[in-house]
């Protein structure tokens, strides 16, 4: 007994001694064989400074003094006096939740109003204004995040058709027609480029009901008011078709269709309209009618080419006069407009493409391109979530291994060379799919509050599934492996129902749960670890995978030596339409009006809180009158836009808007109780209410620290001391210690800090190996 207590004396005195060293020196110093940093110490204890304290948070830190924002005034960083983007700010003042059902007439929302429109006018392609896009371009919201781009036209695959005054040997048919008048309707590249229909004709030739061919002669008759339909047969010989009387101005037969690929049968009927009794008062029409869109309203996309004749006599050419091109030779759709001297391509909604009429009308001639199907435009709308910048500290490398970063999953190459630890469910992480053992995410399992940790074999390594029904519950079954030791369970499917475990499957061949942390860790070597996430990941789920990183090296007792900062990566959304030409995004069958999580699930919903009320919320696009449209230049006031296709965006026709579900009072913000909100690329900090269209705001970025991590802003230094269970923070600003409640905000050194996020804080202790047991 006198030798113990001696021992225990000594032992009292070194380790008051040697606090001031490593954990290793310290236990070596006291008489033990060892000494290692853990949160978990089954063994003895001693002081060292050399353990520290783990945990993390996410701290919202403003960049500038405070701003305020008014109804209709620019949006932040945009010009004041020729801004892109402005404020939709109304009603703070009013204690309601956000009505904004209408999205034609904003005069009917209701409640607090907090959002951004375009003040721009893109609906032409000049210098002076925001211009129309065409083809690889989009309309951004500020901070690029949130895009309605124009990704392709759907059609690239056009024939060439010609209309034209000419003359046709038909002396089979008349001794006098060797010569004779004609108007030519060629296909030419397409020998079955056209089909006759023959329904209407007055007189039908046997066999020409259907006939695929590649050109057509309409020619008078030298009877009446009749036309005669001539095609070319075997060996170039000239065949009738039939015979159409075209004796009163209300007359209108279909000749032919254009036949090319998917564009046949009524999307592009040729007509034949009027009176050959009446002196030019013939036209040939292409009465387009396509499948969807403002082509497919009957006569608005018609391209019409009046012909000259005499009364009851040949087709001479176009319009009044030879050789000359006159507005009124071609005419579109049913308004009429003029395009007979239009110096360029034109483009209708179908897509078909009129070449140069300004060069071809005096030629006596209409060159067309047909595109093989209705022409539309790929839209895509996206989302990319809210990233934050994310911090490491710089400290030693101690006795263990550096654990591999998280990768995401179109970053893994050759998976089978790896042990995976895949964080998050199949929806989320299409790799899980890979693996039969695993679910599908149309067959997920599970119910919110529920999660699973599953093992499988990855030829000859292994794979831990570590995934839950939301990223919530994801994140718990992460956490769950740093008190994994305390349960004993085996298996190698485990479920866990708000934190309680369950062993599902108990296989014991193979590696299970009672390994871990074998086989990522052998001997306190990493194995050929790779830790994944989906490329549809939330940011919570790369958080969750950093917290299975840090079990791994605490069970090595690593630390990292690295300093830097780094963006962490927003996985985005997309949304696509095909939106047929003249149409708007939002038009019927197209995209809604009202875009949100349930259309594209990275805009945001959740809670927020204000005065300790939990405020439901979720943001939502607006495509506002059916948002912006397609247009050729037919359709548009541009006609400038010759061939091609632009999306016109008049102003306050894209909007964003934060939208309180619950009822919100935001006149009781203040200084210390702000109303933060994610909002578009920034965290706005609303402080006070100036009235019912204008606050006064602090906007910020977020940063994710561990403890003992700092950064700088704006010249200020902001360290992060501690975290605690209740969400509370300890940070040091110049050398002085502060503690912020949850969701809690200071202004220091004109900074202002708001504790968003308070994650899991753990101290480690230093452990000795004890060898005075054997003495």
């Amino acid at each position: 007994m006198r030798y113990l207590l001696i021992l225990l004396l000594i032992t009292v005195f070194l380790i008051q001694e040697v606090t001031s060293q490593d954990c290793n020196s310290a236990c070596l110093t006291s008489g033990y064989s060892s000494g290692q940093c853990t949160v978990d110490c089954k063994e003895i204890k001693i002081l060292s400074e050399s353990c520290k304290i783990s945990g993390s948070a996410n701290l919202i830190l403003g960049t500038n003094s405070g701003e305020n924002y008014k109804d209709a005034d620019s949006y932040k960083a945009q010009d004041p006096k020729d801004p892109d983007w402005v404020w939709i700010i109304k009603n703070i003042k009013t204690e309601a939740s956000t009505n904004i059902e209408s999205t034609t007439n904003d005069a009917q929302h209701t409640g607090p109003i907090i959002g951004v429109k375009n003040d721009f006018i893109a609906t032409d392609i000049d210098s002076i204004d925001t211009q129309a896009i065409s083809v690889g371009n989009s309309y951004c919201f500020p901070g690029d995040e949130i895009c309605i781009k124009f990704n392709k036209l759907t059609v690239s695959n056009y024939t060439d058709y010609t209309i034209k005054k000419t003359t046709v040997d038909l002396s089979s048919f008349n001794s006098s027609w060797a010569n004779k008048d004609a108007l030519l309707i060629n296909s030419e590249d397409e020998s079955e480029g056209l089909k006759l229909d023959t329904a209407n004709y007055d007189i039908v030739a046997s066999g020409a009901s259907g006939k695929k061919i590649n050109n057509i002669w309409i020619v008078f008759n030298n009877t009446g008011s009749y036309a005669g339909i001539f095609y070319e047969g075997a060996s170039n010989s000239k065949v009738a078709a039939g015979y159409l009387n075209m004796n009163s101005g209300s007359v209108d037969i279909n000749v032919a269709d254009i036949n090319y690929q998917e564009t046949k049968d009524n999307d592009v009927q040729i007509d034949l309209r009027g009176d050959f009794g009446t002196a030019n008062s013939l036209s040939l029409v292409l009465d387009i009618l396509a499948f969807e869109g403002a082509a497919s309203v009957n006569g608005a996309d018609d391209i019409k080419i009046n012909l000259r004749h005499d009364a009851s006599s040949n087709i001479l050419g176009f319009g009044n006069s030879t050789t000359t091109a006159d507005e009124a030779d071609i005419v579109w759709s049913s308004s009429e407009t003029k395009i007979g001297k239009k110096d360029f391509d034109l483009k209708s909604l179908y897509g078909i493409i009129i070449k140069n009429p300004n060069t071809n009308n005096p030629k006596e001639q209409v060159l067309l391109e047909v595109p093989e199907d209705q022409v539309k435009a790929e839209i895509e709308i996206s989302r990319s979530p809210l990233s934050f910048t994310k911090t490491t500290a710089s400290t030693t490398i101690s006795e263990g291994e550096r654990i591999p970063s998280p990768l995401f999953e179109d970053e893994l190459t050759f998976k089978e060379d790896k042990n995976l630890i895949l964080v998050g469910g199949p929806c989320a992480n299409s790799i899980v799919e890979d693996f039969k053992e695993f679910p599908k995410c149309k067959d997920w399992p599970l119910q919110e509050g529920e999660a699973m940790i599953k093992y499988t074999k990855n030829g000859k390594n292994t794979a831990l599934l570590i995934a839950g029904t939301t990223k919530e519950d994801t994140e718990m079954a992460a956490k769950f492996f740093d008190s994994l030791d305390t349960y004993g369970l085996k298996g190698d499917y485990i479920t866990l129902v708000f934190d309680n475990p369950a062993v599902v499957s108990s296989k014991s061949e193979g590696v299970d749960i009672s390994d871990y942390p074998f086989p990522f860790l052998k001997d306190g070597k990493v194995q050929n670890v790779a830790l994944v996430v989906g490329k549809k990941s939330d940011p919570k789920d790369i958080y969750s995978s950093q917290i299975l990183a840090n079990n791994l090296l605490w069970i090595t007792r690593t630390t990292v030596n690295e300093s830097s900062s780094s963006e962490t990566q927003a996985v985005t959304d997309t949304l696509t339409d095909e939106i047929p030409l003249g149409s708007n995004l939002a038009d019927a069958t197209f995209f809604s009006s009202s875009l949100t999580s349930k259309d594209i699930p990275s805009l945001a919903k959740g809670v927020i809180t204000l005065g300790g009320k939990n405020i439901d919320y979720h943001e939502e696009i607006i495509l506002y009158g059916t948002g912006p449209s397609l247009e050729t230049s037919l359709s548009s006031s541009d006609d400038t836009y010759k061939s091609n296709v632009y999306m016109e965006a008049p102003s306050g026709s894209l909007r964003y808007y934060f939208v309180f579900d619950s009822p919100i009072d935001i006149s009781k913000v203040s200084v210390d109780s702000p109303l933060t909100i994610e909002f578009l690329e920034s965290i706005i900090s609303i402080t006070k209410t100036e009235s019912a269209t204008e606050f006064k705001s602090h906007i910020g970025e977020n940063y994710f620290l561990e403890i003992g991590q700092n950064v700088t802003v704006n010249g200020v230094n902001i360290k992060l001391l501690n975290t605690v269970p209740s969400g509370k923070v300890v940070i040091e600003i110049n050398n002085t210690g502060y503690i912020l409640d949850a969701d809690g905000s200071k202004f220091i050194s004109g900074i202002e800090i708001i504790n968003s996020e308070a994650f899991k804080q753990s101290s480690e202790v230093c452990c000795c190996s004890d060898l005075l047991k054997f003495l």
